[in-house]
């Protein structure tokens, strides 16, 4: 448990660094720092998912009478939203809180495939 948490502090450190430092390090891409973050666990969740539904709603919260604030496709990588918190059932299924570029929100866990 230690161990996870100070991993997460190494890569929020790294993180802040990089957006501090942005334009003086060129050669780090945002590609790059995505995919230094998709390798990384948190607890025993992965950061990210690709969608396998054709389309998919993303809520404003966990379950179904939320509104919908966008949607996602099936291919897509979306991006654990930890900051929303952590999974929640409601409405008969789970629901995991996601982002994708400037979308946020909530999504049916059953339509994410972790990877």
């Amino acid at each position: 448990m230690l161990k996870d948490s100070f991993k997460n502090k190494i890569i929020v450190g790294l993180l802040s660094l990089v957006l501090l430092l942005g334009t003086s390090f060129t050669a780090i891409t945002q590609a790059s720092v995505e995919d230094t973050v998709c390798k990384t666990e948190i607890g025993i969740k992965s950061i990210h998912y690709h969608v396998t539904a054709s389309v998919l709603n993303i809520r404003s919260g966990p379950g179904l009478s939320y509104s919908i604030v966008g949607q996602v496709y099936r291919g897509d990588t979306v991006w654990y939203h930890s900051s929303l918190g952590s999974e929640v059932y409601s409405d008969g299924m789970w629901w995991t809180p996601i982002y994708k570029d400037s979308l946020e929100g909530w999504a049916a866990s059953q339509y994410l495939e972790e990877y």
